[in-house]
């Protein structure tokens, strides 16, 4: 009779709470170690001695080598590549009436039914269950059972004829066998902790029932009760009572109504103002620890949303010397090796000689050893002959020594040039092309293959490989060597890579059952929505679809559904509270870069328990030298922002002679332009109209449409019936004219621009006339003419200046003026566009009058800006362009800002400053990188000498 040997125990998370009573279960040899997930099973692999006899294995391992001792012989399984493949497939046969139809092309549709239906499996909810429920089913939730049978049925079969198969098909084969007589089943250490399924029980049952030894591990609160229900259904289900093991775990165990003992882990509560602070305190903190003498291996950082952090987490590391494990998924294609693969195909695939100038950029193995510039002149030479790759490949034989990898290549590519093969033999042609290419032969050259390039290279293998399975069990047809270029491209595209630059280091993960035995642990982001997380249904299987399949098919474990995945969420929070066993910092940005952020309310739990106050870290605080947070790269830093500081340097121009021809000698009117420009930045200025540096800009045909509109007197003719002829005549004189200077096409360009933006400002001009009538006075009038000023009045002499007015015109109580293609930036008067607005004013000023300012813009709309209402306070015609706002204050103080704004203006062009002024501006700015000042490049303290 079978002995039943099954041992359950149940323990408080956290692997140094248990590891003692790990290292004995797992003394014995041939031990089978075994847990659910990689992360899981790496961490408790870590806390086993080296000489221990047992073997770890990944659950579904731990099947395959059961059905083997049976004396049966296990399927490979499918790979989630293969899988998703295999959907993409099934999913693309969708007929229109299915509920997956309008979605059958996305990969989260593939991702999320491959998911739900390896839940049912896990669930034993089979085809015949399925079609059950379905039968009793209403029409909607029927239709969507009706096409998981068929997508789960189709999905299967394809597999099989690939030669896969799902881990539900293992264990109905162990379940269906029996130990061949005189095998006794090797003991196993099982993981469970909370992660239940009945399909996973059920195997646990069948071994015991066979004789082998089991010991079965399951997570309890640390308070001492079960707390977790995923360890409450295993113990149901497998028939068992645990028993308490591990160390007490203080106030821990108060958690959420559970019973707190004395003692305790350290806990500490961190607000930073942002991540990236949260990410350099965090780093701080495990600094700390190491000074502590704490090693890196018995600490852990946690962040639930981990390719977020990737980057803070990185540069806070790098920045602070602290040795971080961190595995970042990253695109398939961002690796180096990746795309130099890509490149080689491409040149393979390609008519164009020029496709091997993309090769170059490498330096792998013997592309770091070739002369790039005989290259490069042998590729000018063959794009003038005949047969541009025969001279390539003579030129290649002869200089082998300039480019040893050359004439493979190039042999490889005419090999292949009209021939056609399967998917997987175009694999393993690749496979070949780059193990034969010397591409990391020199391992002492400039770059070699790295273990992530080895790894880049599987994974393109691996996409392609699943592909190929697929399209040889459908029976797909042979490609040539271009569309298997195009679909290896395609595969490439949306694949993805995870690496971890140092196994090394204070390791961070994810999740709490990831963590190895630590002393010091780190949870980030303890944020309402991240930890925990939102509640939110599956896509596929609603929770009423759930609790209809639990009642029609009277399941003993019921279906998970999202209210059961939210509360696992508490017993996560719990786990990470129980691992470490010394210290524990839960941290939290207080803001990120869209909104303010909502601290988790397990915090307030902590605070009760632990009695402790959150520490609230300051946008600008730096550690004192004092204290335990602060390492030596901001002690350094603190010392040199708290030294003597040199003053910035001013840039000037010393020649006397410069200095004399371009200061402002106190008499001449100031052209408009300059002085925005020296008010906004007295750089622009100088460079401008100092130098007078072309900006290496180009003419665009829009910028003489101003002229156009004042030549064909555009104001004048908007109402009468033949106004667009008269504009329209106008732009073809221009048009004329532009072609002798610039050339037909830019002529051409001006007609096509011209047309439809000066037929907009046509319609604009009438409405505006319209809603605030006015009389022309002149066009194109320079200011300092009759009834207008030129220049700005102070108490102690003029600031003299000169403007154009496109349009001057006028109306009983009002001055207004109206300017083509120019003006603010936007509604909001600041800086240069304040300072405009005011000149205009004071250009214009009359006693007692309103002023009326518009803007013609190159966009759609039309900018009014008025001072005074006697024009009326109608809002303009918005729907067809027209805007208008009326300006804050009285004549007086605009012109007291005209003073203002002017004198600081016309100070910069009296004393020559050229010192950059950087702003918003300078994105938009033609000099960026004459001052280097621009957002562009980084900022610098002072320039390399005077200009």
């Amino acid at each position: 009779m079978a002995r039943n040997l099954l041992e359950t125990v149940a323990a408080a998370p956290g692997l140094g709470r248990y590891q003692d009573w790990l290292v004995k279960a797992c003394a014995r040899e041939e031990t089978a170690l075994v847990a659910f997930s990689a992360g899981r099973l790496r961490a408790a692999k870590g806390a086993l001695d080296e000489g221990c006899g047992a073997t770890p294995l990944a659950f579904h391992e731990w099947v395959a080598q059961t059905l083997e001792f049976c004396g049966g012989y296990a399927q490979r399984l499918a790979s989630e590549e293969l899988q998703l493949a295999a959907m993409a497939e099934v999913c693309a046969g969708q007929p229109p009436d299915s509920p997956f139809y309008e979605s059958r092309r996305f990969g989260g549709l593939h991702r999320a039914l491959c998911r739900t239906l390896s839940e049912l499996r896990e669930w034993g909810v089979d085809a015949p269950l399925l079609e059950q429920a379905r039968r009793q089913a209403g029409e909607d939730l029927g239709r969507k059972l009706e096409a998981l049978l068929q997508i789960e049925e189709e999905f299967r079969e394809l597999l099989r004829k690939i030669g896969y198969a799902v881990l539900s098909d293992t264990l109905d084969d162990v379940e269906s066998s029996e130990p061949e007589p005189g095998q006794s089943l090797p003991p196993a250490v099982l993981l469970a902790d909370a992660e239940f399924t009945p399909r996973r029980a059920r195997f646990v049952q069948w071994l015991v029932r066979h004789g082998c030894d089991v010991r079965v591990l399951v997570h309890r609160h640390p308070g001492g009760e079960l707390g977790f229900d995923g360890a409450a259904w295993w113990l149901a289900s497998l028939g068992a009572e645990a028993r308490a093991i591990g160390h007490p775990a203080g106030w821990v165990g108060g958690l959420f109504g559970g019973s707190p003992s004395q003692g305790g882990v350290e806990a500490r509560i961190w607000s930073t103002p942002d991540p990236f602070f949260e990410a350099e305190w965090v780093v701080r903190g495990c600094l700390a620890d190491l000074a502590e003498g704490v090693p890196p291996e018995r600490i852990a950082i946690v962040t639930r949303d981990l390719q977020a952090m990737v980057p803070y987490l990185d540069t806070a590391a790098a920045r602070l010397g602290l040795p971080i494990s961190i595995p970042t998924t990253v695109p398939l294609c961002s690796n180096g090796f990746a795309r130099l693969v890509q490149a080689v195909l491409d040149v393979c695939a390609s008519d164009r000689a020029r496709s091997l100038e993309a090769v170059l950029t490498f330096r792998y193995g013997a592309l770091g050893r070739t002369d790039r510039d005989g290259l490069r002149q042998a590729l000018a030479e063959a794009e003038r002959t005949a047969d541009p790759w025969a001279f390539l490949e003579a030129w290649a034989e002869s200089n082998a020594e300039r480019a040893s990898w050359l004439p493979g290549l190039l042999r490889r590519r005419r090999e292949v040039l009209g021939a056609t093969k399967s998917l997987a033999a175009w694999g393993m042609w690749l496979r070949d092309l780059m193990d034969e290419g010397d591409w990391a032969a020199d391992d002492s050259g400039p770059r070699h293959l790295s273990a992530r390039d080895r790894r880049a290279m599987r994974q393109l293998q691996a996409t392609l490989s699943a592909r190929a399975a697929v399209a040889r069990a459908l029976g797909g047809g042979a490609l040539d060597v271009r569309r298997f270029r195009d679909l290896a491209f395609e595969i490439w595209r949306d694949a993805e890579s995870t690496v971890r630059d140092r196994e090394d280091g204070v390791l961070v993960v994810s999740r709490a059952a990831d963590v190895p035995a630590v002393d010091s642990l780190y949870v980030m982001g303890m944020l309402e929505g991240q930890l925990p997380r939102r509640r939110s249904e599956d896509p596929i299987l609603w929770d009423t679809d759930r609790a209809f399949l639990n009642e029609a098919l009277h399941l003993d474990q019921p279906l998970d559904d999202s209210r059961t995945v939210a509360r696992r969420e508490r017993d996560e929070f719990v786990a990470l509270c129980s691992t470490p066993l010394k210290r524990l910092t839960l941290s939290y940005p207080q803001t990120d870069d869209e909104r303010d952020n909502v601290p988790a309310f397990y915090l307030r739990e902590v605070e009760r328990l632990a009695g402790i106050k959150p520490r609230v870290f300051r946008r600008k605080e730096l550690p004192a030298a004092s204290d335990a947070l602060c390492p030596e790269a901001d002690r350094l830093l603190g010392e040199a922002l708290a030294g003597p500081r040199r003053a910035s340097s001013q840039a000037g121009i010393r020649s006397e002679e410069l200095r004399s021809r371009l200061a402002w000698d106190g008499q001449r009117p100031v052209w408009h332009e300059r002085a925005l420009d020296a008010f906004q930045c007295p750089f622009l200025a100088f460079a401008r109209h100092g130098l007078r540096l072309e900006s290496g800009r180009r003419l665009h045909p829009r910028h003489l449409l101003r002229d156009v509109a004042v030549r064909a007197r555009l104001p004048e003719v908007a109402l009468k019936d033949d106004g667009w002829t008269i504009v329209e005549d106008a732009l073809a004189a221009m048009a004329r004219e532009a072609e002798r200077s610039e050339g037909p096409q830019f002529a051409q360009s001006l007609l096509a621009v011209g047309r439809r933006v000066l037929r907009k400002w046509l319609e604009r001009e009438r409405i505006a006339q319209g809603l605030w009538p006015r009389q022309v006075v002149g066009l194109g009038v320079r200011s300092g003419s009759p009834g207008t000023r030129g220049y700005v009045p102070l108490d102690d002499g003029r600031l003299p200046f000169e403007v154009v007015y496109d349009v001057l015109w006028e109306a009983p109580g009002a001055a207004g003026a109206t300017f083509y293609g120019s003006g603010p930036h936007s509604d909001r008067l600041e800086g240069r566009d304040e300072l405009l607005v005011a000149l205009l004013i004071v250009g214009l000023f009359r006693k007692g009058a309103s002023y009326h300012i518009e803007f013609e813009t190159f966009g759609n709309r039309r900018r009014a800006f008025a001072l005074g209402e006697t024009l009326g306070s109608r809002p303009g015609d918005p729907e067809h362009g027209v805007e208008r706002r009326s300006l804050d204050g009285n004549d007086k103080l605009w012109v007291t800002a005209a003073q203002r704004m002017a004198g600081e203006a016309w100070r910069v062009l009296r004393n020559l400053e050229v010192s950059p002024k950087p702003g918003d501006e300078c994105d938009r700015c033609a000099y960026g990188e004459l001052c280097r000042r621009s957002k562009r490049f980084p900022e610098r303290d002072e320039f390399d000498g005077d200009i």
